[in-house]
């Protein structure tokens, strides 16, 4: 549309439109008339919302193969922590089967 209203090869204007989209801006070339301004507008807010979203994109993809590509490690303690959890259960059963067994020895005795 630009080189159409602003009477310029399709190659000048596709010069201008990436330098404004990108907001780069040379200065170069400008637009005209009036419709070639309300097009340089148009691709102003256009360029800016592609360019954030290109950009946002590209940042996501990578962001998702770098947490792919770590592969949370294994924590040894974490085993050994269950097995100590699991022996002291244990023996605190056998310490409360130990007290119960003296508890019934004391009364005997005391009934004697």
């Amino acid at each position: 549309l630009f080189s159409v209203f602003e009477h310029q090869s399709l190659s000048d204007s596709l010069w201008w439109a990436i330098t404004t989209a990108t907001t780069v801006g040379y200065g170069d070339d400008t637009p005209h008339t009036a419709v070639g301004k309300v097009i340089a507008v148009g691709l102003m807010f256009g360029g800016i919302g592609f360019i954030g979203l290109l950009t946002s994109t590209i940042t996501d993809f990578f962001t998702q193969q770098a947490s792919q590509n770590v592969e949370p490690e294994a924590d040894p303690n974490e085993d050994e922590l269950r097995q100590l959890l699991v022996k002291i259960d244990t023996l605190t059963q056998k310490v409360d089967h130990l007290q119960k067994q003296v508890k019934r020895i004391e009364k005997t005795d005391r009934r004697k």
